[in-house]
């Protein structure tokens, strides 16, 4: 009994370590590449240019009458987070939308006020899909910071 106790406290032990594991440093300098796409591909993709695709939909469940996520100028704005250029027409895309990567997605703002929303945006990505964790938002963050690849 002795044997089954210490063991059921190692692992509880263990188990506790783990789930207390510090988590590794914020770069100090994050890469589009390296630091933020894996982000982006692990929340935001599946309906931010999956497969070259994008779900426009103001709602997630999508539907035929679904509009761009965003306008500028009175043009559709769509955000392929899965790529960091420019795609399609931008900025002159009319009646086209303009296919924005990441990198003007942050450098215009839309990135910051999705992540971050206040004043009723709705915040990205949008329930029931699990949010970017406090390290995730810390990466992206300094990397809004300086967005160059």
């Amino acid at each position: 009994m002795t044997t089954h106790v210490t063991r059921s406290l190692l692992a509880g032990l263990l188990a506790a370590a783990a789930c207390a594991a510090p988590e590794p440093p914020v770069p100090a300098a994050p890469s589009y590449a390296a630091d933020v796409h894996p982000i982006f591909l692990a929340h935001c993709v599946r309906c931010h240019g999956a497969g070259g695709a994008l779900n426009t939909a103001r709602d997630p469940k999508g539907g035929a009458d679904a509009g761009p996520l965003a306008s500028v100028g009175g043009r559709p704005v769509l955000a392929y987070l899965g790529q960091y250029d420019d795609s399609g027409s931008c900025p002159d895309s009319t009646p086209a939308p303009c296919h924005v990567g990441a990198k003007s997605a942050a450098t215009s703002g839309l990135l910051r006020s999705y992540l971050h929303p206040a004043n009723g945006v709705t915040p990205m990505p949008p329930p029931p899909a699990p949010r970017l964790d406090d390290w995730e938002l810390k990466v992206v963050d300094a990397w809004l910071a300086n967005p160059l690849p």
